[in-house]
């Protein structure tokens, strides 16, 4: 007798089955759903997409402004489309051999990294990128160094500093320069002047990343422009190199950026490459203005990401460096010999040819383009180092003083109170705030000595008899450059500023004008360097309803300072300007200001300082004014 299975029983197992496979489906795609909503919100995904919430923390825009940079048509505001579209990408098949490259796995190594990463239950099937494999060699980067290149006085863009990655092929070691550099930069064409400054203000240009050899980039700040370098070294272990590589190929070939002078700019898209890198590191919150290269670097410090610090002296400090190393009689046939006075033959002292030839060397620099000035000047050059080879001696090693490393300046943001006296008005109460970098009234340990580098500021008044607020000034940009006039380089000194005020010689505080003021003039630095006196030619250009009659007055004039650190943290100034207006309406047309100031900074967050004015009246009825205050400056 045959036993037979119950068909009830059977019926109900397959039942059974159905309902546990059919569960498990179920569970399988509720929980890849949520591996979506989840990995979405991962850090390294947000800054791989380069991902930045809105200032309601409600919704997510990225800062690439290629559409290129996306997968999804949502992606450059959806982070979970662009997820999902960027998982069905990687998992397509090579259709085209000869569009292998152009695979989104090749585009975009990084993103594919972190896919797999997370998605382990997805078998992909790796593509050979043959362009990105190549590329990636190439680098060959064990780690990562941040560069900074200090102030260049000479042209406005660079006042404030640049910095670059370095991707550095030695695991130990620093100041290596056959590795590579990553830039970011705008594309200006050609513009100049005021349309090259309003279109970096307003995002008028495409930036977008390179990488060129930092040889490259090191010759044209260390000769060309005469900036220190500084290299600081990050602590990245291998994989967080790796991830930051990977990046930097998807940005390079697949993204461009609407370029800010203030925000979006060389400095603070770096650090967003960096945090790819370290999750750990918070590099970019609280720029809500502007980022200064001085303060990206900044930010690497305050993560604790600087393992190792180089520096590099620019040629300009080199020439110093060896023209301090003559004695008086030394440097007097070093001058003979510069004046054509004295022939080369007869210098027989090793150290004055080193001089001459750093000399001539520095002036092939600075030359620029004329190319019968450089030829001329290379023949020179040519003709020195035989006669110091004649010489046979060799010589001693270079010595220079190395300046104050850039991360011990004060803070770029500042805020003021002050309480002072005006012979006009009384007394008075005034609140500043100023988004950046310097004035010459303030500690320039780490920054140019002797410079303004100010852009947007306003000072309010709050006098007491009045009882009402005004605005007293607003500075949109005040750059001030005290240059040595001396034997070697023979630098002007310039600068400009544009300001809405109140004219401090009309007897109002409640009108306003405009005011352009530029200036060039010569200064010297004495006393090792410690002090400058400079005086300059100015051009004060005035327009606003505060002015009577035609609302506009035109003055130029002279304008001399002394100014100087009288030790590490005591800083003085002292400026009178004499102007001639050429409009004859004011009973007064010539009229003078003289301006001192005396500060103290504790740190670089905090500094209390004197300040005192004198304006002449343009009216005869109306008195002199003078303006005291103490203020105390909170930088952040």
């Amino acid at each position: 007798m045959k036993l037979q299975a119950s068909p009830s029983l059977c019926d109900n197992n397959v039942k059974i089955l159905q309902t546990i496979l059919l569960l498990s489906l179920i569970f399988n795609q509720s929980t890849f759903a949520q591996d979506y909503d989840e990995l979405a919100l991962h850090k390294r995904w947000q800054r791989l997409l380069q991902y930045k919430k809105s200032m309601l923390g409600s919704s997510y825009s990225s800062r690439t402004d290629d559409k290129r940079f996306f997968l999804d048509p949502n992606g450059y505001w959806d982070p979970v489309a662009e997820l999902k579209t960027s998982v069905a990408k990687f998992q397509e098949p090579v259709t085209d051999e000869a569009k292998r490259n152009l695979h989104t796995q090749c585009r975009f190594p990084a993103r594919y990294k972190f896919v797999k990463k997370h998605f382990k239950n997805i078998q992909f099937k790796d593509v050979t990128c043959n362009e990105f494999s190549w590329w990636y060699d190439q680098i060959g980067a064990k780690s990562i160094a941040l560069i900074f290149s200090s102030y260049y006085a000479s042209n406005p863009a660079s006042m404030f500093g640049h910095t670059l990655l370095k991707l550095v092929r030695a695991e130990k070691g620093m100041g290596g320069i056959t590795d590579l550099g990553l830039n970011f930069a705008a594309e200006t064409g050609s513009d100049t002047g005021i349309t090259y400054i309003m279109k970096g203000l307003m995002g008028g240009y495409l930036g977008k990343f390179s990488t060129l050899p930092y040889y490259n980039k090191l010759n044209d700040y260390i000769n060309g422009e005469s900036r220190d370098v500084w290299e600081y070294r990050l602590k990245l272990n291998f994989d967080q190199v790796d991830w930051i590589v990977k990046h930097i190929w998807e940005l390079k070939n697949n993204a461009y950026f609407d370029y800010y002078f203030l925000d979006v700019n060389c400095s603070f898209l770096l650090l967003t490459i960096l945090e790819v890198g370290n999750l750990d590191w918070n590099l970019t919150h609280g720029f809500f203005f502007y980022a200064l290269p001085v303060d990206t670097v900044k930010r690497m410090t305050e993560n604790n990401a600087v393992e190792q610090v180089y520096f590099r002296p620019s040629f300009r400090k080199k020439l110093y460096s060896h023209y301090h190393s003559l004695d008086d009689g030394q440097k007097e046939t070093f001058k003979n010999l510069i004046k054509n006075k004295l022939p080369m033959k007869d210098v027989t002292v090793p150290e004055i040819i080193d001089t001459y030839t750093a000399y001539l060397r520095y002036q092939r620099y600075e030359s620029g383009d004329d190319p019968e000035f450089m030829e001329a000047t290379k023949k020179k050059i040519r003709k020195a180092h035989l006669h110091r080879a004649k010489l046979g001696v060799v010589s001693e090693p270079e010595i220079y003083n190395k300046p104050t490393d850039p991360l011990d300046s004060h803070h770029a943001y500042r805020m003021g109170l002050s309480s002072g006296y005006n012979t006009l008005f009384k007394e008075f109460y005034e609140y500043q705030f100023r988004f950046g970098v310097h004035d010459m009234s303030t500690n320039s340990k780490g920054l140019p000595p002797f410079s303004n580098l100010e852009f947007v500021g306003a000072k309010f008044r709050y006098y007491s008899d009045e009882q009402q607020l005004h605005l007293h000034e607003f500075t949109f940009i005040n750059l001030q450059t005290i240059n040595d006039w001396d034997l070697l380089t023979k630098d002007l000194s310039w600068g400009a500023s544009l300001k809405v005020k109140t004219p401090h010689d009309l007897g109002v505080n409640n009108r306003y004008m405009a005011e352009i003021r530029p200036n060039v003039g010569f200064a010297k630095h004495i006393f090792n360097k410690k002090v400058a006196v400079a005086s300059f030619f100015i051009l004060d250009m005035q327009y606003g309803p505060a002015l009577n009659y035609d609302y506009y007055r035109i003055s130029p004039g002279l304008k001399l300072g002394i100014l100087g650190n009288l030790s590490s943290r005591l800083t003085f100034n002292l400026w009178g300007t004499l102007l001639q207006s050429l409009d004859k309406n004011y009973d007064e047309s010539l009229r003078y200001e003289v301006e001192s100031s005396l500060a103290y900074s504790f740190n670089q967050s905090f500094e209390l300082g004197i300040y005192n004015s004198i304006y002449s009246s343009s009216l005869n009825y109306l008195d002199d004014a003078r303006d005291t205050k103490l203020n105390l400056h909170y930088f952040f």
